[in-house]
């Protein structure tokens, strides 16, 4: 979690000039276009790090929200805001440096508790929770306390779950050439597409719960758009908004699923 965006931009947190090395992720892709990461980390939260009254969104995930001892830090501030900004949160699981599962879901989901809109990848949660459905564990989730769960399903396709109706798009398919890169650009034009609709801040988040299934799939629909254009690129390279539309000329897939109104 290296920034806040707030009513007047986009401002940078507090760098760190006092660890003893560099932290370091190695990507080493696979014949599949996967690649596995190996790590070399040192972290916490710098001094100084705070949200200010103005801020209306926060971001956080991964190897910042679970790893210690920064990841107390990360908490305690999401904790601190999260009635007065929308907090959005992906786990982005690092299996190397997130030690046991069950630890890791623990703290991943007290995160999940205090977020409004959470990204979950089928990969996140095959690593935590080991056979289960993505989706249930989306449905899980949302009782919890977020108002969208989002779970990309591999490719470029993802469902989002609501405490009312669950929604499932697909963007054209385009052949595979690099994976690094196609979370983040997914998860970006995610928080990108909460700021069109004007959603951040806690006096949005209401109309969050209650935004119309038009709105959500579109913004999905969006997302998964720019992850299918940065999977199809030969370096991890996330598509700016110029480059959405490029998917229109390609085989068209599920992308108009219907909706499905949840029960009970």
């Amino acid at each position: 979690m290296d920034r806040r965006i707030g009513e007047s931009g986009t401002t940078l947190m507090p760098g760190n000039a006092g660890a003893t090395s560099t932290s370091t992720a190695t990507a080493r892709r696979d014949a599949e276009g996967a690649a596995p990461y190996d790590f070399d980390v040192e972290w916490w939260v710098p001094e100084g790090s705070a949200v200010t009254p103005t801020t209306v969104a926060v971001h956080t995930g991964s190897i910042a929200a679970v790893r210690k001892p920064g990841a107390a830090a990360v908490y305690a501030l999401v904790t601190s805001r999260s009635t007065a900004t929308t907090i959005t949160y992906d786990p982005n699981v690092c299996p190397a440096l997130m030690g046991d599962p069950v630890d890791a879901r623990r703290s991943i989901e007290k995160l999940v508790a205090l977020a409004d809109v959470v990204k979950v990848s089928d990969e996140d949660l095959a690593w935590l929770v080991p056979d289960a459905d993505p989706v249930e564990v989306a449905r899980d989730w949302v009782a919890l306390g977020p108002a969208i769960v989002i779970v990309p399903l591999g490719g470029a396709r993802a469902v989002a779950v609501t405490a009312a109706r669950e929604m499932r798009v697909a963007a054209p398919r385009r052949h595979v050439v690099e994976t690094v890169g196609a979370g983040d650009s997914f998860r970006g034009e995610l928080i990108g597409g909460l700021w069109d609709v004007q959603l951040p801040g806690a006096i949005c988040r209401d109309t969050l719960r209650s935004s119309a299934s038009s709105t959500i799939r579109h913004m999905l629909e969006r997302c998964v758009e720019v992850a299918a254009i940065a999977l199809a690129r030969p370096v991890a390279n996330p598509p700016c908004r110029r480059d959405l539309g490029q998917t229109t000329s390609l085989t068209p897939t599920d992308s108009s699923i219907p909706d499905k109104p949840r029960s009970g």
